[in-house]
């Protein structure tokens, strides 16, 4: 099985790096990985560098035309800050860095049932630490791109991440001082309204989590303040990139809050076509059996499947 890790540097203008004056410039900012090795490409055929780091070939690909505008919407708008519009508005071209990591569980997609993630439980996959060595190749590939091209900013697609080029950097000297930047490569996404339930419901989604586990977290719309729920979220995506593993109908615990969540494995909860680990706490508006409204509830909307993919 294989798993595509994906970034985006957008661009002010054309780049066109040779392969040996990229490598140099990777060997000076990680010396402790050099010497880095390549084979040039070609931005006008569309052919791609190729690029050794640490054992893992990253692609390089260099496009001179605007990245397609329209894939940058809706859910982005939900995670990030930056401003989506101008950024569409100015960039030119883009670098699109890409490996390709070994995983035992489904590529996002990938509807073969042979490769279906496990129905007992998530996690605990030896390959969740080979694919998180792939995306911080990538992301140490992608900062010397943003450094070297004319950058404007990084978009990591399979979290809907985009970010100024700066957080770029950041995540690269995380990775070299062995911190993993699991937010740029997990993000996360509340839904309030009636989306959620109505009143002070809020539900939550991760983007990206299923490129490491094959399965995203969804927490089930619940009468909780955001920062708890981000928290809870956050813990179980931590334990699960760790290599733990977790059984169907298992208790995830927070610290900091009062009750404990009921873990469930679901081929869809918030998003009709996504395979999902979710969180029921006591006070959600799903029966952490059923998954289905609880008597009294509002049933979810169609809403949420049109946003986040039907």
């Amino acid at each position: 099985m294989a798993n595509q890790i994906e970034c985006f540097v957008l661009l002010r203008g054309g780049w066109k790096p040779t392969v040996e004056a990229f490598c140099a410039t990777l060997d000076a900012r990680y010396p402790a990985l050099a010497p880095f090795t390549g084979e040039a490409g070609d931005p006008e055929a569309g052919l791609p560098y190729r690029l050794l780091v640490d054992g893992a070939e990253v692609t390089m690909t260099v496009v001179n035309a605007p990245y397609p505008p329209e894939q940058f919407y809706p859910p982005i708008r939900l995670t990030e800050t930056a401003d989506v519009d101008a950024l569409v508005e100015m960039q030119l071209a883009y670098v699109l860095l890409s490996a390709t990591a070994p995983q035992m569980e489904p590529a996002p997609g990938e509807d073969d049932p042979a490769h279906e993630p496990p129905t007992t439980h998530v996690g605990g996959d030896p390959s969740v630490e080979l694919a998180e060595g792939y995306a911080a190749a990538v992301t140490l590939v992608a900062s010397v791109v943003a450094a070297a091209s004319p950058s404007l900013a990084a978009f990591w697609r399979a979290s809907w991440r985009l970010v100024p080029c700066e957080v770029l950097h950041k995540a690269a000297e995380r990775v070299m001082a062995g911190d993993p930047p699991r937010d740029l490569w997990v993000s996360t996404a509340e839904i309030r309204g009636q989306r959620a339930g109505g009143g002070d419901n809020l539900a939550m989604t991760t983007f990206g989590l299923r490129r490491f586990v094959g399965r995203e977290v969804e927490l089930s719309p619940a009468p909780v303040a955001k920062p708890a729920a981000e928290a809870l979220v956050r813990e179980l995506v931590g334990k699960l990139l760790d290599g733990q593993a977790f059984e169907d109908r298992a208790s995830v615990v927070h610290p900091k809050m009062n009750e404990s969540a009921t873990l469930r494995l679901a081929d869809r909860f918030l998003r009709a076509s996504q395979r999902a680990a979710v969180l029921v706490l006591p006070s959600s508006i799903h029966d952490a059996e059923t998954l289905t409204p609880k008597r009294g509830a509002a049933k979810r909307g169609g809403f949420v499947n049109r946003l986040f993919g039907g």
